[in-house]
Formats: structure tokens, C-alpha cells, sequence
């Protein structure tokens, strides 16, 4: 989805994979091109993260990660939080090693009022909403407005977790 807006837009994208794409899946994203991690990192000015958080992607982006990017490189978090070492994305960024930052998802939600980051100019802050296809997030909105509705007429909201209501 993202490769495909990007082609849309002329830009080169290559992408990593742990096993890659066939010939005609390359074709099908419009052209996409593999690379290994590391020259994809120094060859981007924008890198984007989709892979999924567990043990083994706990701060995949991380110090080393970043010290690899392309300096003056913007990243872009729309997978999970954590997956993003906040520290060491800060320190990349106010040594002003990488231009920028757009975070949709993050370590702790909501976002600790002391968190770094928030300092910081450079870094684009959505609510958790960049991530999902556009079919999915007219869904939710209608979700939420009809629970926002519900609740003004003294009905209960619907789709609550058994265990949270009283």
C-alpha cells in the first residue's frame, strides 16, 4: 500500500524483506526493488517500518539502525512502537544526523508527558491512525461517532471489553 503511493508519487522504493518478493510481486507494487537493510538505510531519504513488534524486533530501530541511515533521512513509524528505540531516535535527531520523524505508534500510549521526543520540532505526531487501510479507518470513525451519539442519548457505547464495564 505505502510502495504503491510512493511509485504514485516518482519515487524510487526499495524495500527489505527477510525473503523477497518474486519478479511479478515487485511488478504488482509498481516497480519496487529489493536491497539489504544496510543500503537501503544509506541510500533513503525516507525509510518507513512495517513489521510486526515481538521478542525479536524489540528496538530493531535503534542506535545502530539510525547511525546507518542516510544523514538528513526522515523515518516513518506506522507499524508498532515497540519497535523504535525512543532514546536513540532522539539522539539521532538532536545531533541532527536525521532530518525528521513521523510517529503514529509509540512505546507507551498515551505518550508520557516527559517523553523527549516531545521536544523536539522535528518530529510529526499523528494519534494512531496512519496505519490502516482507508475502508478500515471510515469504519472506525463511524464506530466512534455512533458510540459518541449512543452515549449523548443515554445508551451504552457499543463494543465494550467485558472486563472494564461496571
Amino acid at each position: 500500500f505505502v510502495a504503491k503511493r510512493m511509485r504514485d508519487l516518482g519515487m524510487r522504493v526499495l524495500y527489505f524483506k527477510r525473503t523477497r518478493l518474486s519478479r511479478e510481486e515487485e511488478s504488482k507494487f509498481g516497480g519496487v526493488s529489493y536491497a539489504p537493510l544496510d543500503e537501503l538505510l544509506a541510500q533513503s531519504d525516507f525509510v518507513s517500518l512495517h513489521i510486526p513488534y515481538g521478542r525479536n524486533t524489540d528496538k530493531f530501530a535503534g542506535r545502530d539502525f539510525f547511525a546507518k541511515m542516510k544523514r538528513g533521512a526522515y523515518l516513518i513509524n506506522s507499524a508498532r512502537g515497540g519497535i523504535l528505540d525512543e532514546a536513540a531516535l532522539y539522539e539521532s535527531l538532536k545531533s541532527g544526523h536525521l532530518a525528521g520523524a513521523a510517529l503514529d505508534v509509540y512505546r507507551y500510549e498515551p505518550v508520557p508527558p516527559d517523553t523527549p521526543l516531545l521536544d523536539l520540532d522535528s518530529v510529526l505526531w499523528t494519534p494512531h491512525i496512519s496505519g490502516g487501510e482507508p475502508e478500515y479507518m471510515i469504519n472506525e470513525t463511524e464506530a466512534v461517532l455512533t458510540n459518541i451519539a449512543n452515549v449523548f442519548h443515554g445508551k451504552p457505547p457499543q463494543g465494550l471489553v467485558p472486563e472494564f464495564v461496571s
